[in-house]
């Protein structure tokens, strides 16, 4: 093997080490809020109404902040963009963890999660741009190490703030793992005019006005808002949805990771099973299971409580579906970038009627039947928004871009 072609493979490895490490950060910002909630309401004095505009700020962040993603590749280079969004979120985990009140505490929320939600829009350009022949097996380990890192925030973040007797060290240590991860990100710096070069190539659809003329990106988008809805309600909820089941905090925090921990092995094998039994029979699979797996909760949840998390979890394979589907529905980065942006800006928007419309059914009800009977419910459009999605053409296509 001739050394260029060793520097070559070091090189990629490189690069694909520093993308699974930015996506392991990605959820941590609020899978950590999430298993506190019941902490943070008793530290701050807020009412179960703001818990839920404390659950629905992650959707409201990554909607309106994903939405700058792309013109940011563009304006600041990839790589710089990448450092950019990391330092948005260290800076803004420390402010929270450091919170004295409410209102801090939401503005460092809010900072970090507008970095993740920058974060979150990259990774399939970045991937397409990095690993063009190798789209679907690096988004799948991508979205893996997403779940990943929500896994490890859902079951780390209490045993640490009960170890330490402080709270604020089960939110810190999120802070200090976004701020190490920027680190192999500043030696990529370098390659940041060839790589924004690549993104200004065809400038007419790098934006949400032209992506929204495509009904490939609207299916999408709504199939991303429902998915992410119930994923944003099990991160916000399923913890106090348990605890009022009569299960102890720390059951109930270990729920949402077994939730969250069933996602690895679904987005792993993804491209194998999508070869295998194809995308229609997966999209009909992850409805009928988040559907089983809400009426499960709603019906009987102190009984077998992990076999209603594990089946909302694997249900929650929708998300590294759609993720990839983002990479393979375009023939370009310049595609991705813009089909990304409007898919997670628009879908976010649409999911932060989950946790937020979750909080004021519970409140409105005085429990939980209603709110969980909506969320099964979610399945039906999902599955519809899906099947559309399969049978489109793709992005530029619609979009009537030239090859």
């Amino acid at each position: 093997m001739s050394s260029d072609t060793e520097q070559t493979r070091r090189g990629r490895i490189f690069i694909l080490v520093a993308i699974l490490l930015l996506a392991l950060t990605l959820r941590s910002v609020p899978a950590s809020a999430g298993v506190l909630l019941s902490v943070l309401s008793e530290e701050f004095g807020f009412s179960p109404a703001v818990g839920g505009v404390l659950t629905t700020l992650p959707v409201l962040c990554f909607a309106v902040f994903g939405a700058t993603a792309a013109r940011l590749m563009v304006v600041l280079g990839v790589h710089r963009t990448a450092v950019f969004a990391l330092a948005l979120m260290g800076g803004g985990l420390v402010m929270r963890g450091y919170a004295g009140n409410i209102t801090v505490l939401l503005i460092g929320s809010t900072i970090a999660l507008s970095g993740a939600a920058i974060a979150n829009v990259m990774l399939p350009p970045l991937v397409k741009l990095h690993f063009p022949r190798q789209v679907a097996g690096v988004l799948a380990m991508s979205t893996a190490a997403i779940i990943a890192g929500a896994t490890l925030a859902s079951v780390i973040t209490v045993p640490v703030a009960e170890a330490t007797g402080n709270w604020r060290d089960g939110l810190l240590i999120w802070a200090w793992l976004a701020i190490a991860v920027m680190i192999p990100w500043l030696f990529l710096l370098r390659g940041d005019m060839r790589n924004s070069a690549s993104l200004r190539r065809d400038k007419s659809i790098l934006g949400i006005t032209q992506a929204a003329r495509s009904p490939l990106a609207w299916a999408m988008a709504v199939f991303f808002g429902l998915q992410s809805a119930q994923a944003y309600t099990t991160f916000g909820w399923m913890p106090a949805i348990y605890a009022d089941a009569g299960l102890s905090p720390t059951a109930a925090a270990n729920m949402l990771g077994i939730c969250a921990v069933m996602g690895v092995p679904v987005a792993l094998v993804l491209p194998v099973t999508l070869r295998k039994f194809g995308s229609r029979r997966l999209i009909w699979a992850f409805g009928v299971l988040q559907f089983i797996g809400w009426v499960g909760l709603l019906s009987v949840p102190s009984t077998v409580p992990w076999l209603w998390a594990a089946t909302i979890g694997l249900g929650g394979g929708a998300f590294p579906w759609v993720m990839t589907m983002i990479g393979v529905k375009v023939r370009t980065v310049d595609g991705a970038a813009a089909l990304s942006g409007f898919v997670q800006s628009g879908g976010y928007l649409i999911a932060a009627a989950g946790p937020l419309g979750v909080g004021i059914l519970h409140d409105a009800t005085d429990g939980w039947t209603v709110p969980l009977i909506a969320m099964s419910l979610l399945s039906i459009p999902l599955v519809a928004a899906g099947l559309y999605t399969i049978r489109a053409k793709n992005f530029e296509d619609q979009l009537g871009v030239a090859r």
